[in-house]
């Protein structure tokens, strides 16, 4: 749970990174001539990288959704933890059941024995009964004993499911009420259930927002095939004169148009609509695959 708390912090940090946006730069020097009007020469250049086509848009978006499937990831391992527990203290609890059974077992097999034993003692024989008896008290005692060492590993799961010692569940009193008294079947509504169920599918969310990201960091490598523009106005001062200037710099696209990464985001992206999409018609779910095309 610390390491999935963690990484969803990370992927938060990273929505603030990706929404962060270029920082202005400034340049500047100073120089000397010999022409004795003003022999100084100052300058300063500034620029602004602007980006274009919605690629901080699409960066933001990409890390959202990354930080949407990390803390679905939380709640995934929370489950999970949630789940050992649960099948842990099951466990646990049938063990506890079993040598209890076992331990009345046992009183009543030793009762039986010692009966046929005073019974059968004055003819000084032994009597078939009473040698069953006996056998019969010795298998109890070996159940009772399994069933204790059943109980210990219970209970050694249950403390590593939970993340503490065994040490901790010294003294513990471990039940279950109504374990044994489910609830009826129309109890539980199958429309209902339903409805809950596609709600809360973990995985189904988990994809989807897998999705979502591939899709937007498609769009991010699609825009970037739209270069960025550079503004990089500036000042100077030369033979007592004030010179302002106003650039505009791009990258042609004259060579290549970032159709590699392109075309490495856009099979990940299809895979998971396609996945996405069975996986929703295999189970009948209702799953809003709107952007899916």
């Amino acid at each position: 749970m610390d390491v999935a708390r963690d990484n969803a912090a990370a992927a938060a940090a990273a929505v603030q990174t990706a929404a962060m946006k270029p920082n202005l730069s400034v340049s500047g020097g100073a120089g000397y001539e010999t022409a004795a009007e003003s022999p100084f020469l100052i300058a300063f250049d500034f620029s602004l990288p602007i980006e274009t086509a919605g690629k901080r848009g699409y960066r933001i978006a990409e890390a959202t959704h990354f930080s949407d499937l990390s803390r679905i990831k939380i709640a995934e391992t929370a489950w999970a933890v949630r789940s050992q527990v649960r099948a842990a203290l099951v466990n646990l609890v049938f063990a506890n059941g079993t040598l209890r059974c076992c331990t009345a077992r046992k009183q009543r097999r030793a009762i039986l024995s010692i009966s046929f034993k005073a019974a059968f003692a004055p003819a000084k024989f032994r009597s078939p009964e009473a040698t069953t008896a006996r056998i019969d008290l010795a298998n109890v005692r070996q159940a009772v004993r399994t069933a204790e060492g059943q109980v210990e590993s219970a209970r050694a799961v249950l403390a590593a499911a939970i993340g503490i010692s065994l040490s901790g569940l010294a003294g513990e009193t471990h039940a279950w009420p109504g374990l044994d008294t489910p609830p009826e079947p129309t109890a539980l509504p199958a429309q209902g259930m339903r409805a809950a169920t596609v709600a809360n599918r973990l995985d189904v969310q988990r994809a989807l927002a897998d999705y979502e990201a591939a899709q937007s960091h498609l769009q991010l490598e699609i825009a970037r095939q739209y270069p960025d523009i550079n503004l990089s106005p500036g000042y100077a001062f030369e033979e007592g004169a004030h010179l302002v200037s106003l650039e505009l710099g791009v990258i042609l696209p004259l060579r290549n148009r970032n159709q590699g990464p392109t075309r490495r985001s856009r099979s990940p992206a299809q895979d998971r609509r396609r996945g996405v999409a069975r996986y929703a018609k295999q189970r009948e779910l209702s799953v809003d695959l709107r952007n899916c095309g």
